[in-house]
């Protein structure tokens, strides 16, 4: 399937790279300086100027592989699930965040809520989920990069991965969260397309998806039927995994505090949850024209398997130029996430800490995600798994930390009780690494409902005073 020479693909690569980081340059120049300035802007994005962003950062490498792969094998729901599943947590945004912002008018990150709100407790958990669903994610993206340039030209991948990481931990340290966000600007302008150009060349080269969604629906039907339940099944756990954790994804928390009022904010998260939604449905569509065409024989590659059969090599450079602005974009958010999570978390540890020297640590607080993200993607591991069980422990917190945005009678012992109970039930039911035991739904659902059920029954039965409850008032004033 080799399209490119590995000297042309990595030229492509660095250019895009090099772009990207002038650009990041760009939204440096006059930009505040100290720590706070590093990680946040706040009340600075119109509505269309938030879904670009937002939309931007949803679209991941995970577009190019992971749609097209659960086709092949969990049908039509599966793949109608992902899509919803992949607008579901932009619509969780643009409801949580008016209470949040509401609240903490002012927050830096998503641990600042859980610290002042429940306690230690509760802080620490999510502190620890949080970086390891950020350092899981630029993982995959990296890895999607690395395995891609590895397909059309062999590029070995730990050289794929080095560049990448490479120039969009330099341009995000620079810049960072309004690098991000006008490069994310930038680059949604490479993505959506490149993403066009790619379905129409598909399209032309298997003169029309009919005849192959023909032969799937004569010969696959099961994968064609809305009556599928194990897509259904599938469906339902990527709706409840993905949007629990975007709850503890401070990249989109940092975008909803960027929006210039509640009208950008909910206009620019629901635009980019709608948008998503066809491109995953789409691309999903491309794992039934592979299975029907007979070029399915690796379902992760099943997308590539119809778009680089007999394609110029003019476009296989356009393909290297779509999957550094959808790493970059997604990489470069969780990035700055870390440096957001340093400088609201680091002073409390150290309070002698300079301002000087806490703006340079959250620059480079990165390499925490970068060095075993590379790693990873060096041996072109799949991380998959490792996302499954990060969504299992955010499902656990997610009730906890929605109820007690809302309720002023949560106690912070009782969220880390409760969280803790349905992390035990989730982790008692979760499936092993081949997934040959267990049932993912149930994890999820049991780590969901546990939680909500205990506070409930705690609420119902020992009812605390009035004058024992939670002052919000407490969370605007710090």
């Amino acid at each position: 399937m080799d399209v490119l020479t590995a000297p042309v693909a990595l030229a492509t690569l660095a250019a895009a790279a090099l772009t990207f980081i002038a650009i990041g340059l760009i939204a440096a120049r006059g930009m505040q300086t100290g720590p706070r300035a590093h990680v946040t802007a706040y009340d600075s994005m119109s509505g269309p100027a938030t879904a670009s962003t937002v939309l931007a950062t949803s679209l991941g490498a995970w577009i190019l592989f992971a749609p097209a792969e659960i086709a092949t094998w969990g049908g039509l729901t599966a793949v109608i699930g992902y899509a919803c599943a992949a607008a579901a947590p932009r619509f969780a945004h643009a409801v949580l965040g008016l209470r949040m912002r509401a609240l903490m008018p002012r927050q830096v990150a998503m641990t600042d809520f859980l610290r002042r709100r429940f306690g230690r407790g509760m802080h620490g958990f999510g502190l620890v989920v949080m970086l390891f669903f950020l350092v899981t994610t630029v993982a995959a993206e990296v890895t999607g990069m690395a395995l891609l340039l590895a397909l059309i030209a062999e590029v070995p991948l730990w050289l794929t991965a080095a560049l990448t990481l490479a120039a969009t931990l330099l341009y995000t340290a620079i810049g960072g969260l309004r690098a991000s966000i006008l490069t994310d600007r930038v680059q949604i302008l490479v993505i959506l397309p490149a993403l066009v150009a790619m379905v129409a060349m598909a399209a032309w080269q298997m003169q029309g998806f009919v005849p192959a969604l023909r032969t799937v629906a004569a010969e696959r039907p099961e994968l064609v039927a809305l009556g599928n339940l194990s897509g259904w099944q599938t469906a339902a756990s990527l709706i409840l995994g993905l949007t629990a954790t975007s709850l503890f994804n401070q990249g989109y928390w940092q975008r909803v505090y960027a929006a210039r009022d509640s009208r950008a904010l909910v206009g620019g998260f629901v635009t980019a949850g709608l948008a998503v939604m066809p491109i995953v449905l789409i691309l999903g569509l491309m794992g039934f024209v592979a299975l029907g065409s007979g070029l399915a024989d690796r379902p992760s590659v099943a997308l590539f398997a119809v778009v680089l059969e007999a394609t110029p090599t003019w476009f296989a450079v356009i393909i290297v130029l779509l999957g550094v602005a959808l790493v970059m974009s997604s990489a470069d958010t969780a990035l700055n996430a870390i440096s957001s999570i340093v400088t609201a978390d680091l002073p409390r540890a150290f309070p002698a800490l300079s301002g000087r020297r806490l703006l340079a640590l959250a620059r480079w607080s990165g390499l925490i995600v970068a060095v075993p993200a590379l790693l990873v993607a060096a041996q072109g591991w799949s991380v998959l798994y490792l996302f499954l069980l990060a969504n299992l422990f955010c499902v656990a917190a997610a009730g906890p930390a929605v109820v007690g945005l809302y309720s002023r009678h949560l106690s912070g012992r009782m969220a880390v009780w409760a969280t803790a109970v349905g992390l035990i039930a989730g982790l008692a039911l979760f499936p092993d690494p081949g997934m040959g035991r267990g049932h993912l739904l149930g994890a999820y659902v049991a780590a969901l409902l546990l939680p909500l059920a205990l506070m409930a029954l705690s609420r119902i039965l020992a009812p605390r005073p009035l004058g024992q409850a939670f002052d919000f008032a407490c969370l605007r004033t710090g």
